[in-house]
């Protein structure tokens, strides 16, 4: 479910730590922008910023624990960069079986204003979900 979450930020140069904590779930990640591309999905940054771009609305389990909430990402700007990952640990990842998740790539967006919204328009949104 989509809810608040506290992150932390330090920022040195071009290389950034993250931390999120979300009612028990967290990310933690420590990436420098910069670097050569590499990535076995897509061919340079500009490919895989384009479809980082076309799917900028992410979809969760509702509050309800029927219904699927949609939660866009608007940026009037789209700036994506290269970068490489020194660490990136996931409670999500953690919790799945050993070997079945490998990091291809990292990008940054950085010095954008943004906002999250919940698109009334989305396809599907506030749906039941089948049985």
């Amino acid at each position: 479910m989509h809810r608040r979450a506290r992150f932390a930020v330090d920022e040195h140069g071009g290389r950034y730590a993250m931390g999120m904590d979300a009612s028990g779930e967290h990310l933690d990640a420590d990436v420098e922008v910069g670097g050569a591309w590499a990535s076995s999905f897509f061919g340079s940054v500009e490919e895989a910023s384009a479809f980082y771009r076309s799917g900028r609305i992410g979809w969760s389990l509702g509050h309800d624990g029927r219904t699927l909430e949609a939660v866009a990402l608007a940026a009037e700007e789209w700036a994506v960069e290269a970068a490489q990952a020194h660490s990136v640990h996931s409670s999500f990842f953690d919790a799945l079986p050993r070997g079945s998740v490998v990091l291809d790539h990292v990008v940054v967006m950085r010095d954008l204003d943004i906002t999250m919204e919940a698109p009334a328009t989305a396809v599907g949104a506030s749906q039941p979900l089948a049985v």
